[in-house]
């Protein structure tokens, strides 16, 4: 797999994946992983925060 694809399958995890399977809890703990392997730079954690503030 590329490091697109496994990107897209550890967003899919955190925000799809598990909030279908444990009645809409996020899976993300805030580690900042997917911020540091995003080809385009966007800060998960800060537009999470920014929608749950709103």
């Amino acid at each position: 797999a590329t490091q697109a694809e496994r990107l897209r399958q550890r967003i899919y995890h955190k925000f799809s994946y598990n909030p279908d399977k444990y009645g809409g809890k996020i899976g993300c703990t805030g580690c900042g992983r997917c911020i540091d392997v995003c080809p385009v730079g966007i800060d998960i954690t800060d537009i999470l925060w920014r929608v749950a503030n709103e």
